[in-house]
């Protein structure tokens, strides 16, 4: 396992990034201020009317242009992430742009006319720094955690979930959500469905585990901890990636810190969670890493793990996961 956030050292000496409103080329950054009232509506509300657009990303140049995994992990993009990231890369539904985190700065590269280009992104003029961000399904809206107060007076110790909303090309200032869900104490990747449910980690309870809250009528319901089929008090779950449709859950499992992290699957049948399994590859080995994503296209898992002593991005072919996990679309 590895947690090291090195914003405190490194506070007065961060990569410059792009001012808000710049133009970026992951989005327009929009000029206008926003108080810290959390706004469900605002922050995650997901449009009836929202349609994928269709991926007209080449093939030759999708995933940065980098060959496909073969039946075992690979790390992604060697040359592309030579040093230390803090997040699984997520891509927009239609492949055209990647997120990730890289010492609490949050990064983008976005293709054009073949070409994959990089920038830091600054989503508000307030102090955030960006963790595990995570893109919805419909590309419209951009998750992240942050020790930014999410209310006045808050002092900024525990980690809250913010939402900023794309309308075209313009990202609008992050929205934090409500106290009911910032309530918690989380960390790590969070994961939102298409109908706007949200899967996160919390040790409210006094464990790491599992938690959902609902999005109903453009607010979140009361999260409920995930039953014993998901949760295991002896153990550590974390990093969960929920399916568009919300047909399985992944997410990794843990006993201790000492790197023997293993990636878990479980299914929705009848409403309910299937009892969670390790996910193996072909071979019958099972994959130790965290942070699982499934790629929007459904033909990758992406995870971070450990290659010669550094935390990586990998990503291996779904053909090669069992049990099998068939490409999903948003509902």
């Amino acid at each position: 396992m590895l947690h090291q956030s090195r914003r405190n050292v490194q506070r007065g000496t961060r990569t410059a990034r792009l001012l808000v409103g710049a133009v970026l080329i992951c989005g327009t950054v929009a000029g206008q201020e926003s108080d810290n009232a959390a706004d469900d509506s605002a922050g995650l509300a997901v449009p009836a009317e929202t349609e994928l657009d269709s991926v007209t990303v080449p093939v030759e140049h999708r995933y940065l242009g980098q060959a496909p995994p073969g039946e075992i992990p690979q790390v992604f993009a060697r040359s592309f992430f030579p040093d230390y990231i803090h997040s699984t890369p997520v891509f927009s539904h239609d492949l055209s742009e990647m997120f990730w985190s890289d010492d609490d700065d949050l990064r983008c590269t976005s293709i054009t006319d073949g070409e994959w280009t990089t920038r830091n992104i600054r989503l508000s003029e307030r102090d955030f720094e960006y963790d595990s961000p995570f893109i919805s399904p419909t590309g419209d809206r951009l998750l992240f955690m942050s020790h930014h107060p999410a209310i006045e007076g808050d002092a900024g110790q525990s980690e809250n979930i913010w939402s900023a909303q794309r309308r075209g090309s313009e990202w609008k200032e992050p929205v934090a959500l409500n106290s009911g869900i910032n309530r918690h104490h989380m960390h790590w990747q969070l994961s939102v469905a298409a109908n706007g449910s949200l899967y996160f980690v919390t040790d409210y309870t006094g464990k790491s585990a599992l938690a959902m809250a609902r999005f109903t009528d453009g607010h979140y319901e009361a999260p409920v901890v995930l039953d014993q089929n998901i949760n295991n008090d002896a153990e550590r779950q974390m990093g969960p990636y929920i399916a568009p449709d919300e047909s399985y859950l992944l997410f990794t499992r843990a006993p201790d810190l000492t790197g023997s992290d293993e990636i878990y699957i479980s299914f929705k049948k009848d409403g309910n969670w299937t009892k969670a399994e390790k996910i193996r590859l072909a071979n019958g080995s099972t994959i130790h890493g965290i942070l699982p994503v499934v790629s929007p296209d459904g033909q990758y898992l992406f995870f971070m793990g450990w290659t010669n002593r550094q935390h990586r991005a990998h990503w291996v072919s779904l053909s090669q996961i069992k049990p099998p996990i068939g490409p999903v679309s948003p509902e």
